[in-house]
């Protein structure tokens, strides 16, 4: 019996095409047992390869740290080995550099002896140097804010225009060493010994930024050591040229040091170098003079 032409059309439509020899293969690929096995095998091996790589960048981070933290050692041994063979020579051998770079990695310069030593411009800001030795050396220019200077010995040593600002100098001396133009910490009201200090230029500051908290601090520890008397009569034993006074701190109500220094230095070439824009205050505002302008060389006509 014949089917009505509508029906085969319609299965016409409606029939698979056949696959090609290529979609084939790849499903007898894919249902060959064999092939899944190679698959699964090499997933685990790149999953293997990766855990390796991971391991051994672990390896390689650690041996590298390792290694940095040995080369660092090294560093301040040699460091170390500096500041020792150059203790008590005015000429600049690398202990600059060498102190700045055992402060830098924090290492304790407590006890530290460089007297009679050229350290001049050396940053050594918030360091570590209770009961140093500084005696005679030679500190122009440095910068020891916020370091620990309790019991540290700076008789005789060339303090001028170095930032002492936030420095703690309970007990420290300063008998004889040359302050000028420095900017100085109100700690310095602690120290055991200002005999002849050289504060001529000198600015006494005192940080005081959280809103009265840390001058309420600071004053009822002072008021513990010493009153307003002891305080002016140890600032009585320094001197100053009165032409460059020092600038005392207001709220402690203290007169700088009337007396002059036995041996005064260049004030007027120090007080160039070591200008106070930088402070906030200026020269006018300090000394109350202008500084003589230099004069050009001139051919002079006949």
């Amino acid at each position: 019996m014949l089917r009505p032409r509508k029906h085969l059309r319609r299965n016409r439509l409606t029939s698979t095409p056949p696959k090609s020899r290529a979609a084939t293969l790849a499903d007898k690929f894919e249902k060959n047992p064999l092939l899944r096995i190679w698959v699964r095998i090499n997933q685990s091996l790149a999953l293997f390869a990766l855990a390796v790589a991971a391991v051994g960048f672990a390896v390689a981070v650690k041996k590298f740290n390792v290694d940095e933290r040995k080369t660092d050692e090294d560093r301040v041994a040699k460091a170390w080995d500096v500041v020792s063979r150059m203790s008590g020579k005015q000429s600049n051998g690398g202990q600059v550099s060498a102190l700045e770079r055992l402060n830098s990695f924090g290492i304790s310069l407590d006890f530290v002896d460089i007297h009679n030593t050229f350290a001049a411009g050396v940053n050594l800001s918030h360091a570590k140097l209770h009961k140093a030795n500084f005696s005679g050396a030679n500190l122009e220019g440095v910068d020891l804010s916020g370091s620990n200077l309790d019991e540290a010995d700076l008789s005789d040593a060339n303090l001028v225009g170095a930032n002492l600002s936030g420095a703690h100098m309970y007990q420290a001396k300063f008998r004889n060493a040359k302050l000028a133009f420095a900017r100085i910490d109100l700690a310095i009201v602690m120290a055991s010994d200002l005999r002849d200090a050289d504060l001529t230029g000198a600015v006494i500051v005192f940080d005081d930024s959280e809103d009265g908290e840390v001058w309420a601090a600071f004053s009822d520890s002072l008021a513990d050591v010493r009153d307003l008397k002891d305080i002016q009569a140890l600032f009585n034993t320094a001197c100053a040229n009165p032409r460059f006074a020092p600038v005392m701190y207001s709220r402690l109500e203290l007169k700088p040091p009337r007396r002059r220094c036995a041996s005064e230095l260049d004030y007027i070439q120090y007080l160039r170098k070591y200008s106070r824009k930088d402070w906030g205050v200026s020269t006018d505002e300090l000394f109350n003079f202008r500084l003589p302008k230099p004069v050009a060389n001139s051919s002079v006509s006949r």
